[in-house]
């Protein structure tokens, strides 16, 4: 950029500038690949001790490289040049590039540049960069997994949960739900301390004898996400041997958010979303508006539905929840998926109860510490409504409904048809009546 000029004399080189990384990157190596957020301030001050003369007239220049390289356009990252842009937000998702011959650590340098403009013209200068290890966690960040009951203690199963889309981000967990997380395999034991939302966390045997290997702790904790729907959950795992080579600690992070179960019912087959209409976006691009309460299904048509649960992940279990279908209002199915042939306008309602077994509870009440009122049976409802697809009833009726049409409507045809020719009998009448006259008279 033009306003910066490289400094040649102390003249340009007027401006102390400092950065402030923060917790984000405070000795520990970063994990990329996660959606670790980074958050970066730059300060200036002149050389010479004395103040600038405005802050919100400083002009910065931001970016970030990796050996060598520019990746400040690669990344996820908020403004990066103009005035009074004293911070940098960016997202600790790394190009391969950054990893160069599968290496695991890569250095990754922040440069900020301000320029403050002097009142006789000219500008005084400053730069100053941080540096900061990352490693490569795409493939390997914390772990979840669903638990299991073994007497009064926890085991991992090998079930995986919230391993793509959003729950990868986020992971979203029911409230009391009891999971297990795992570090990187490359973590020895005893080089793993844990924190939930900032407070220390320790998993002892009374919990999981995964926990523990004789005195020494493992890269495992069983810990239960409690809280109320909405809440989000924090657990950092601190790893000092990452690289055993240079000994580098790190520090990985994973977001849960506890949220109530739901159910929807969604259509599998014979049946789809009313279209309500369409809205246009960007670039000309047209999308529908499809309803989410009213279903479109041709008559006889065997129409097929599911009840999907939320969380996605319950989905995956047999025993997650029981089903009661009512179809207008009768009771119908206990299966998760039912068919069945609308007539007419059909109101479809399902009713999920989750429940918990008594031997999971007895377990999170003498492990955790959670009472039996907590973990009582949960039930979650949806309906929908299914319509008749009108073009598919004309079509059933064919030409036939004309007539039948004119026949329901013959008295209207007769005394409409009667009208004209009384009309027209009137006046072909009154005026050959009035030629005669005249003619007589004559």
């Amino acid at each position: 950029n033009d306003l910066f000029i490289s400094p040649g004399t102390s003249e340009y080189d007027a401006l102390n500038v400092s950065i402030s990384t923060g917790a984000s990157t405070s000795g520990a190596a970063i994990a990329s690949g996660i959606d670790q957020p980074i958050h970066i301030t730059a300060t200036a001050g002149q050389v010479q001790g004395g103040s600038i003369s405005s802050a919100q007239k400083l002009y910065y220049e931001w970016s970030v490289t990796c050996n060598d390289q520019d990746i400040t356009e690669d990344l996820d990252v908020s403004t990066t040049e103009g005035m009074n842009i004293p911070a940098l937000d960016f997202t600790a998702n790394f190009p391969e590039t950054c990893f160069e011959d599968g290496a695991e650590q890569a250095e990754i340098t922040v440069t900020a540049k301000i320029n403050e403009p002097r009142a006789g013209g000219g500008s005084n200068f400053g730069q100053t960069t941080n540096t900061f290890t990352v490693y490569n966690a795409k493939d390997n960040p914390l772990k979840t997994y669903k638990t299991q009951v073994s007497g009064t203690q926890f085991t991992t199963t090998s079930e995986e949960i919230c391993t793509d889309g959003l729950d990868y981000t986020i992971c979203r967990v029911m409230n009391n739900e009891v999971i297990a997380i795992k570090a990187p395999e490359n973590a020895e034991n005893g080089m793993v301390s844990w924190q939930v939302n900032g407070q220390n966390y320790a998993c002892d045997a009374t919990i999981s004898a995964e926990c523990v290997d004789g005195k020494t702790t493992t890269g495992t904790i069983i810990v239960p996400m409690t809280g109320r729907s909405g809440d989000m959950i924090t657990v950092a795992a601190h790893v000092n041997t990452v690289d055993k080579e240079t000994n580098q600690s790190a520090q990985l992070m994973r977001t849960y958010r506890i949220t109530d179960p739901e159910v929807t019912i969604e259509p599998v087959s014979g049946a789809s979303w009313k279209v309500l209409g369409t809205y246009r976006w960007f670039h000309g691009q047209e999308f529908s508006d499809e309803s989410s309460k009213v279903l479109i299904a041709q008559e006889g048509q065997t129409v097929t539905l599911v009840a999907n649960l939320y969380p996605g992940f319950l989905n995956e279990q047999e025993d997650a929840a029981t089903y009661a279908w009512t179809i207008n209002g009768k009771e119908y199915s206990t299966d998760k998926t039912v068919q069945f042939v609308p007539e007419g306008t059909t109101t479809v309602n399902v009713v999920a109860t989750r429940e918990i077994n008594m031997d999971d509870r007895w377990a999170q009440n003498q492990a955790l510490n959670i009472e039996f009122e907590d973990t009582a049976p949960t039930t979650f409802s949806a309906s929908v409504h299914i319509t008749i697809d009108e073009t598919s009833l004309t079509k059933n009726k064919g030409i036939t409904g004309f007539f039948a049409s004119v026949s329901h409507n013959t008295p209207f045809y007769l005394l409409f048809v009667l009208k004209m020719a009384l009309i027209m009998s009137i006046m072909l009448f009154v005026p050959s009546l009035v030629l005669n006259v005249g003619g007589r008279n004559v």
